[in-house]
This record gives structure tokens, sequence and C-alpha cells, in this order.
């Protein structure tokens, strides 16, 4: 009796097929809604302080994890812990010898940021698929709003697309972002913005994520057009750009079914493009990178251009011109790199990037998601500072291990049980696409 009992307590937080316990799992569900829901949706707001501002989602996440260490839910990666702590200890080290007047706060939110990286959860495929399929309809929501966006515009005018930063006070909005941005120079038209989005390039960005889960998850053709055509309607380049360099990588491991019907799909986009006039404007902001004061300047130039001026300072090992003491200016992204280089040194850098770096790709649920996150968090954005797209990578690559089911055909069952009748496990094999 004993026995049976102390069997009965290994197995009761599982199931026959090995998949965490009920309760676990809805804790689990509910936390990846919560989390992504305020990514999407309410990513605008923020709480801020004297000496700045911070976004809602960065509360939302500390609650969650609050609510999983509640449930003893909470689990922290070892190896995680180990080179966060070595990051952080050596950025405050830098800090302190830096000489400067830094940022106290600048400091200590970046390395609360990053904590959530430290953390590791376990889920079945089953429950990860249910995951990606609510996000999905999130962005489904999305387009909704953007196409309403499209249709306003067109029928009254761009003055009366819905625009939060008029319904609410400028002390609850996240600042330093274009809300509202013309098509191109003294355009009447808008991009649409998605009304809860920081601006157009995020809903671009968001939008292309959307496209690589759809295609390696439920590769709906509805949900799959809807993307690819309000991706094309919002007039950005950073979600195109982060396809661009991603779906090379999704055909690897693709059935020549999909890999036949993404070739029709881009002929459809090529053919949208032109009739539109959505690739003559692409193509008067090819060269916009050479120019002083455009967007891809201060996107793609200057991130470059700082981190070549602070390579040739001295010491610039040890320490950097201290946190938060970056110069900010209008329309300026700042990639991680950059910030992290110059504000803290070449040292500290290296050693944030071992941790992020692990974090991200050391059994992410697809690598394809990471490389994908990791290109948007590494050059389309200012994100070492914003809880947004750091805990988008959070969400889709660090947080969770995805149990895979093990699954094998009746052949080689048969032949198997033959050979070894004993044994009751099989090879892995990973969900692919088609």
């Amino acid at each position: 009796m004993q026995d049976e009992a102390r069997d009965h307590a290994k197995t009761s937080g599982r199931d026959r097929t090995g998949q965490r316990s009920a309760p676990n799992e809805k804790i689990i569900y509910g936390f990846f809604v919560a989390q992504t829901f305020a990514l999407v949706f309410l990513q605008k707001l923020s709480i801020n302080f004297q000496s700045g501002s911070i976004e809602l989602p960065f509360f939302i996440m500390y609650i969650g994890l609050a609510v999983l260490a509640f449930n003893k839910t909470l689990v922290f990666d070892r190896t995680r812990l180990i080179l966060y702590g070595v990051f952080s200890t050596l950025a405050v080290l830098s800090a302190l010898i830096s000489r400067t007047d830094f940022k106290v706060v600048s400091l200590f939110l970046a390395l609360l940021i990053y904590t959530p990286m430290t953390v590791k959860l376990k889920i079945s495929d089953k429950l990860y698929g249910k995951c990606i399929e609510m996000f999905q309809w999130f962005m489904v929501v999305i387009c909704a709003v953007v196409l309403i966006e499209h249709v306003v515009q067109l029928l009254a005018s761009s003055k009366a697309v819905p625009n939060m930063e008029k319904l609410l006070p400028a002390s609850m909005l996240f600042p330093g972002y274009t809300y509202l941005r013309p098509m191109e120079w003294a355009s009447k038209m808008i991009k649409p913005n998605g009304f809860f989005m920081l601006e157009v390039s995020i809903v671009s960005q968001f939008l292309a994520l959307a496209i690589i889960l759809e295609l390696l998850y439920a590769q709906k053709a509805w949900r799959l057009v809807l993307f690819s055509v309000v991706l094309l309607s919002t007039f950005a380049g950073t979600g195109p750009l982060m396809l661009l360099i991603i779906l090379p990588f999704m055909f690897f491991k693709t059935s020549p079914r999909v890999v036949a019907g993404c070739v029709l799909a881009a002929l459809a986009v090529v053919i949208f493009s032109v009739q539109t006039g959505w690739l003559d404007t692409l193509l008067k902001r090819a060269d916009e990178y050479q120019t002083y004061g455009q967007s891809s300047y201060h996107r793609f130039v200057e991130p470059l251009l700082k981190l070549e001026e602070f390579s040739r300072s001295e010491n610039n090992l040890f320490y950097g011109e201290g946190p938060g003491n970056i110069y900010n200016a209008k329309n300026i992204v700042w990639w991680p790199i950059t910030k992290v280089a110059v504000e803290y040194g070449f040292i500290v850098a290296a050693a944030f990037y071992a941790f992020v770096g692990y974090a991200m790709f050391k059994r992410p649920p697809d690598r394809r998601v990471a490389l994908a996150c990791f290109i948007s968090y590494n050059l389309l954005n200012g994100s070492f500072a914003v809880p947004l797209n750091v805990f988008l990578c959070v969400m889709f690559c660090t947080i969770f291990e995805v149990e895979k089911k093990r699954t094998r055909s009746r052949r080689r069952r048969s032949a198997w049980s033959m050979q070894n009748p004993a044994s009751e496990t099989a090879d892995v094999r990973p969900v692919e696409l088609g």
C-alpha cells in the first residue's frame, strides 16, 4: 500500500501521456493570454514617473510571474541565471567606474526587464499550439482595425481615423514613437497604426511574426491571405524585411505543397504591389538610408556610426557613457548592441549577448521564430530598455520549452515491436511544415 501511495504521489501532477496537470496548464495558458494581450493591445499605455515612463506590459509581466510563483509553477533555468548574474554584475561595476552621472533608474530598469528571460516553463505541444492560436486571433483583430482605418480615411479623411493620443491624456501614453505617420511627405493619407500599437512599423513586424507562426502551425489559408494583405497595406518596410530574411529558412523543412503555395502568394503580392502603387512607394524610400533626417538613416545608419565613434574612445572595454546617457533625439533607433556598448562598454555588451543569445536559441519552441524575433529585436527597433520588444522575445523564444509528443508510423512501430517488444519509446520527430 505504501508503494502504491508513493507511485500515486509521483504521478499525481501528470496524466498518462506525461503532460502537466490541468490546473497548471490553465495557469500557464492564462499567463500567455494575459501577456500577449498586453503586448498587442496595451503597448501604447504606460505609467509615467518624473524620471521616465514604463510600459504597462512591464507591470503585467511581473504580476503574471507572481501568479506563477504563488502556484509553484515558476522555474528558473540555472545556466541562464549564471549568465544573467555575470551580465548584471558587470553592468553595475561598469556604471560605478564610469565616472559619469549615470541614471540609476535606467540601470535597474534594464536589469528588471531581462529577469523574465531566466524563467523556463515546460509545456505540451498541444498547449503551445493553443497559445499560438489565441495570439493569431489577437492579430486578426488588429487586421480588422487596420482595414477599418483605411476605410475611414478613404470615405472621410485621415483626420477622422480614431487616434488614441486624442482620446487619452499624454500622462497615460508611452512617449517616443511616431504614432501617426503620413504615407509620404505632404500626403493626406496616413499609414494605419492599428489604433492600439505604438506606430506602423510595430504593426508591420507583428504581422510578419503572425505570418511566420501561421506557416509553422495552423497554416490556415484565409489567415495567411489576411495577414499578407494587411501587412502590405501598412506601407511599412520593417515587416517585409523581416519576412525576406526569414522565409528562406522556412523552406528547408517544408512540404512542396506549402512551397508552391508561398510562391503563388509571392506572385500575387507582386501583382498587388504594382497595381496599388505600393512598389513605387517602397522604391521612393530605397535611398532614405543616405539622407540624414530620414527614417531609414536613423534606423540603420546612425546606430552603426555611433558604435564606430565609440570604438575609438579610450577604455571602451570597461565602461561607457553610463546607463541612460546615450543621447536621445526624435526618430533615432538605437540598436541594443549600440546602446549597451556605448553606455556600459564592450565587455558588458559581450556578457549581455552571451546571456540573450543563449536564452533565445537554447531549445526555443522553434528556432525560425527565435531568429525572426532576434532580427526584430536587434535591427528593427530601439529595444534594449523597451518591455514590448524584450517580452515579445520572452513569450515566443525563451519562457516555454515545448515537450514534443513522441510519435511514429505504424510500419515503424510494428517493425520496432518485432525487434524489441519490451520497448515503449521512440525517437522524437519534431512537427514540421506540411
